[in-house]
This record gives structure tokens, sequence and C-alpha cells, in this order.
């Protein structure tokens, strides 16, 4: 099992690639899950609320959140569905947030993650998805397919044009943008977890209706890739449909080398204004499996 950890992590054997890259925030709220006893494995980007966004002990609420089911899946048996061991540790979360005097029913105040997790049968892949964490498949004849919906993706357009608009109407700090951004962001955080907006670990007991779950099988399947945000190629028109140009980048360089060369761009463009964006560099997260082994 790998175990959560806030410094970057680069593993690389000749079945999996993997790294978690720490970005310009002051946690890595990303975390891998390695889980190969149960054949568990995925990852997990924590979200931290504009209001309440630290724990009593001093993490931000995404880190905390995105720890709490990293350590549900590292530790799950082999027999638990995703889906419930999701449900537990989204219940352990409702706990932890209670606890802090944070009121559940303040959507925008909850800390939360979105999440991709996979479990490697002998002849199925099963997968559980929330928020804008994506998984991918290659198979044998280069094929590529898209597993899961970046659920945030609508909703995330939004807020970076209204940066967009923040920025034309004379605003330069990233503090005066995000101060002109931020009621789209708690608009947005409104929506979770309901038919209006997007699922999201964030211990709303609404998830267990939101999560999305499914299994395809093996035949033919060559590589399994989960992603983080901070890992998608920037999301504009050159790019929209590229995800075949961005797995064919991942696998020409290596994953680790992947990620270096987007911080290298992200450094280019430290306004964010050539990819909007909110911040400079995301935390960046992926695993990669060859099932070919």
């Amino acid at each position: 099992m790998a175990a959560a950890s806030d410094v970057n992590v680069w593993i690389q054997n000749d079945w999996l690639q993997a790294c978690s890259i720490h970005g310009v925030g002051e946690f890595n709220e990303d975390v891998l899950v390695i889980n190969e006893k149960a054949g568990i494995f995925g990852v997990i980007d924590g979200a931290t609320a504009i209001s309440n966004p630290r724990s009593s002990s001093g993490e931000s609420g995404g880190y905390v959140a995105s720890r709490i089911l990293a350590s549900a899946a590292e530790h799950a048996a082999s027999n638990m569905s995703l889906k419930e061991l999701v449900l537990e540790a989204n219940l352990e979360l409702r706990q932890r947030i209670v606890s802090e005097g944070i009121d559940i029913k303040q959507k925008e105040a909850l800390w939360a993650a979105a999440f991709v997790l996979f479990k490697v049968n002998e002849t199925t892949i099963e997968f559980a998805q929330a928020g804008d964490c994506m998984l991918y498949a290659r198979y044998i004849n280069n094929e590529v397919r898209t597993i899961t919906r970046d659920q945030v993706r609508p909703f995330d357009r939004i807020t970076l044009q209204k940066r967009v608009e923040a920025r034309r109407s004379g605003l330069s700090t990233h503090e005066e943008i995000m101060e002109y951004v931020k009621p789209y962001i708690n608009l947005n955080r409104n929506k979770t977890n309901t038919l209006e907006g997007y699922s999201v670990f964030n211990g709303e007991i609404e998830l267990e209706n939101f999560i999305e779950t499914g299994t395809i099988n093996r035949a033919g399947l060559i590589n399994i890739y989960a992603l983080t945000d901070g890992l998608l190629y920037p999301d504009n028109d050159e790019a929209e449909n590229n995800v075949h140009g961005m797995l064919d980048r991942i696998d020409q360089l290596g994953l680790q080398n992947y990620a270096l060369e987007l911080i290298a761009e992200e450094e280019q463009d430290l306004e964010c204004v050539k990819n909007v964006r909110h911040k400079i560099s995301d935390d960046k997260t992926g695993i990669v499996l060859d099932l070919s082994k």
C-alpha cells in the first residue's frame, strides 16, 4: 500500500507509473491510492472551502477530505465495493466536519474532494468517480476510451470566464480577482450532489445518489490512466477533444516527464492568461497501470 504523503511522490516499475506533485498551494491536497493487495488504485483531489478553510489542527479542509478517503481506500478489503468504501469514508468526513463546528447544510463551507478509484479484477475493471478526476483506457488496437465524465467542467468554465471579466475590468492582483470570482465559486458549490450540479465527496448523504460507478471488461485493455485535473490538457478549443493526444504524450514522455512539461508551460504563463486558470500550478497526481504485464 502507498501511504498518503505531503511531499512529491514518484513511483515507476514495470507495470505502474505514479506521481503526485505539489502545486502552489500550502498543502498538496492531491493524494495517490495504491492498494495492491485489494487491487484498488486511484487519485483524489481535495478542495478547500473559501469559508472554514482550516481544521482545528491546522490542515486545509481539502487536505483532510482527501486523506480520509485515501485511508479508507488503502485499507479496504478486496471484497468491499468501491461505492461502499466511499460512502463509509463520506460518513467519517461528515462526522469530522460536524465535530469542527461547521454547518453540514452550508454547502460552500464543506471540505471536499474529487476522486476516481478503480479496482482491477481478473476480467473486469470496476470504477467509482465524483467531480473532475478522470479515468481513461487504451486498448491493444490503440483505441482510446474515456471512462468517466468531467462533471465539474461546465461550472469551472463559468468561474474562469468571470476571471477573464475581472481582468478586463481592470483588476490585476490574485486577491482582487479571487474576490470577484468568489461568489460564483460559492454558487457552484451550492449545487453539489444535486440534479443541477455535480457529485463530490463532501460529507453530504446525497453523495450516495450522485456518485458514478461502473464496470468495463478487460478484453483488449492494455493501459488504465487515472488523472486529477491538474494533469489534464488545458481546457481550450485546440485541446477540447484531444484526449488521444494527451495520452499519447503521457506514453511517449512517461508520466513524470509529462507532468514536468506541463509545469514548465505553466511557468511561462505566470499571469494565467494564455491558459486561463485560478492558480499558476495546481497539484498534479496520476497513475498509469500497464495491464499487459
